[in-house]
């Protein structure tokens, strides 16, 4: 009997060791979203997040450009049939 409790005790124990190491081995989260490998904190490259941020800005204003022209065009048709 005490061996079988000394066996329960000891897998419980490196399931818990298991557990913890492969939860220490995932991808940190921001907000609930995983970080690219790139971006982990240990190897973080600022000049590739500056890059990064201006691609996206970049992104951010010529979508912003194609709604605007589209609302535009928009109002034109609607204006012309009303």
């Amino acid at each position: 009997m005490k061996g079988a409790l000394g066996a329960l005790a000891g897998t419980a124990a490196v399931g818990l060791a298991g557990r913890a190491a492969i939860k220490r081995a995932r991808r940190p989260r921001v907000l609930g979203v995983r970080l690219p490998r790139d971006l982990r904190p240990g190897s973080l490259d600022l000049k590739k997040v500056a890059k990064q941020i201006g691609n996206v800005a970049e992104r951010v204003e010529h979508t912003s450009e194609d709604v605007r022209i589209a609302s535009a065009q928009a109002k034109r048709v609607s204006e012309k049939l009303s």
